[in-house]
C-alpha cells in the first residue's frame, strides 16, 4: 500500500511514539522510511520578541548562526536515533535535517522524497493554547497534499 513513509521527529515522547508507529507500518508494508527533523527558525527569536525582559542589546548579542548550528547537531542525533530504531526492525531508513518552519519543511521533504504518507505525533493542545501556538500537524493536514497519520500522545 505505502512505498515511502515520512516520519517527523523532534526528540519528544510524542515523536518517539509516532516513529515507532511509522516503523511498524513501514515494516508491515515493506515501505522505506524517511525521517525529517526541522530546526524551527521561528522559535528562539519569536520567544525573545514576546518576552519584555529581552532587551534589544541582549537580542543583538545572541549569535543566531551558532545557535542554529548547535540545534542542527541535536536534530541530526534525533534523525540518527530513529534511523537506528528502523534498522533494528529491518526497515530501510534515511533522514535529513531541515531549517525553516516545521509544517512547510515537512511537506517539502515529503514531496522531494516521493513519500505517500506522513506520520506525526500530536502535542494534544486544545482551545486557546492550540489557537496561539498553532499546530504543526494541523497545518500539514490542512495542506491536503498527503495522507497524514497523527499519533496521539
Amino acid at each position: 500500500m505505502f512505498k515511502k513513509i515520512l516520519v517527523a521527529a523532534d526528540g519528544s515522547s510524542r515523536a518517539e511514539k509516532a516513529s515507532s508507529y511509522a516503523i511498524g507500518l513501514a515494516k508491515s508494508c515493506g515501505a522505506e522510511l524517511n525521517v525529517v527533523s526541522v530546526v524551527d527558525i521561528g522559535s528562539p527569536r519569536s520567544a525573545m520578541e514576546i518576552d519584555p525582559d529581552f532587551t534589544e542589546e541582549l537580542k543583538d548579542s545572541i549569535d543566531v548562526g551558532k545557535l542554529e548550528d548547535e540545534r542542527k547537531k541535536i536534530e541530526n542525533q534525533i534523525v540518527d536515533h530513529v534511523n537506528k530504531m528502523a534498522s533494528t526492525e529491518g526497515v530501510s531508513a534515511s533522514g535529513s535535517v531541515r531549517v525553516g518552519h516545521p509544517s512547510e519543511e515537512i511537506l517539502k521533504q515529503a514531496q522531494e522524497a516521493g513519500c505517500d504518507l506522513i506520520v506525526m505525533g500530536s502535542h494534544g493542545r486544545r482551545g486557546l493554547s492550540a489557537a496561539v501556538m498553532g499546530s504543526v500537524s494541523t497545518n500539514v493536514i490542512h495542506a491536503g497534499a498527503f495522507p497524514v497519520l497523527v499519533v496521539p500522545e
